[in-house]
């Protein structure tokens, strides 16, 4: 359930920027990619990979490169914020931006070794 709901909501906002401009729309690989981290990610979480990770090392180290090195790949390769911008309105947009910018810079500089 938690990764049918990113994927169905991220599968509408492409529908909608595809409808918006058809001509630069948006790509069917970034679609296809959003689709196949959050497959990565369920195969990872469900039967029979999650119960013979318990048992078994080698099932421990599948489940670690699922979840922790191709889902994300594929994740990220959707440019998931990209297509959120793409639907906003502008300045909902510029807002979301500076406040992630903020919230960004103050985390960077919370954890930078230069503040200790």
């Amino acid at each position: 359930m938690f990764v049918v709901l990113p994927a169905g909501g991220y599968v509408l906002l492409a529908g909608r920027a595809r409808r918006r401009n058809s001509q630069s729309g948006w790509s069917r690989w970034r679609t296809g990619w959003v689709l196949a981290g959050c497959a990565l990610l369920a195969a990872g979480l469900l039967p029979p990979i999650a119960p013979w990770a318990h048992g078994d090392f080698r099932g421990h180290m599948l489940q670690h490169l699922l979840i922790g090195m191709y889902a994300p790949l594929g994740l990220v390769l959707g440019a998931p914020v990209t297509l959120l911008l793409r639907n906003l309105p502008a300045d909902k947009g510029r807002r979301l931006t500076g406040l992630v910018f903020r919230c960004g810079c103050w985390c960077w500089a919370w954890r930078s070794p230069h503040t200790r």
